[in-house]
């Protein structure tokens, strides 16, 4: 039941479309940017990942993207690319705590490969963050985080599953 809800939730949102509202050159300046998504680095095209990232908050509360660079200036985005929420987390220090900077803002996120992967760190983490072998530091401005909904610091969202499983054991556990 809630497969077919998150399902039938995400097509009902893709069909309703959307539209983007700004100056004339503003406007153009993203719909070309979607319409090229998938063209340079990444493999979906925009519709598909849309779709995706719907499912995702709704499943995990949570989506993700990864911004890819222009190879000739790293500053200018040219592609996305989704990742698996199950693979993502905060940078977080030996005692399991996500690690801020002084503004309060997340130095940074982890992707965790596979176990038998050992990763050569590309950009070297701060010095509080802990990897595992198989994690990979990523910078906050090289991801895209979009929660649900949030609770508390609104650090973790909270998709549709999780409440629903809460009340289906509830229930049992009352029965």
């Amino acid at each position: 039941t809630v497969f077919n809800v998150i399902n039938k939730t995400s097509q009902v949102i893709m069909a309703a479309g959307y539209t983007l509202e700004g100056d004339e050159k503003s406007e153009s300046f993203f719909y070309e940017f979607f319409d090229e998504i998938g063209s340079r680095g990444g493999d979906m095209d925009w519709n598909e990942m849309l779709y995706q990232l719907f499912e995702h908050q709704m499943v995990y509360g949570e989506a993700w993207n990864e911004l890819i660079p222009s190879r000739y200036d790293k500053t200018q985005i040219v592609d996305l690319e989704i990742i698996d929420p199950k693979k993502m987390d905060y940078a977080k220090d030996s005692r399991g705590h996500i690690v801020l900077d002084v503004n309060l803002n997340p130095v940074g996120f982890t992707e965790e490969l596979p176990v038998d992967y050992s990763v050569n760190q590309l950009i070297k983490p701060p010095k509080d963050v802990m990897l595992m072998s198989n994690q990979m530091f990523i910078p906050p401005e090289k991801i895209v985080h979009y929660r649900l909904y949030t609770i508390g610091d609104g650090f973790y969202g909270i998709g549709l599953v999780e409440p629903v499983y809460v009340v289906a054991e509830r229930k049992l556990n009352m029965e």
